[in-house]
């Protein structure tokens, strides 16, 4: 449930979901033991860790109120529904605020510098994506259980 609210999990620019997109990370290359960062990896550890971190630990994320109109619209919809709105976040995010002009079918090429610029774009969506996936994954286990 939690890969499908990972936007680079949901598109495929020809790029392996950025995996084929090589990023620094605030002057960071490193993505040990798995070689160069890359767009898809920041998306799914390192920008979660700075926002962990940010935000003072997993808690603060995990265990801030959820409003009852945020739960009632997250818990709606489908699975496939869940992953068209992940791909519209790299669609409309992941991509286009990178501080590289590209066009939808050009190939990115060299290591773009992922910088505080695009953190801050992308850091609230992570966080609301991450409370969805809590949220739907509930939905989806009282499901399963008959609840």
């Amino acid at each position: 449930m939690g890969d499908i609210h990972q936007p680079l999990h949901a598109v495929n620019r020809g790029d392996r979901g950025g995996n084929r997109v090589q990023v620094s990370f605030f002057g960071e290359r490193d993505n040990a033991p798995y070689g160069s960062l890359n767009l898809h990896a920041i998306w799914d550890v390192h920008m979660v860790r700075r926002l962990i971190s940010d935000r003072q630990g997993e808690r603060a994320i995990v265990s801030a109120p959820i409003g009852g109109r945020d739960r009632a619209a997250w818990e709606k919809g489908s699975i496939s529904g869940w992953i068209d709105e992940s791909h519209a976040i790299a669609k409309n995010l992941a991509y286009p605020a990178l501080p590289v002009a590209v066009s939808c079918s050009q190939k990115i090429a060299g290591v773009v510098a992922i910088e505080q610029a695009y953190y801050d774009q992308a850091a609230p969506v992570i966080e609301v994506q991450i409370r969805k996936a809590g949220i739907r994954l509930a939905r989806v286990l009282n499901e399963a259980l008959g609840r």
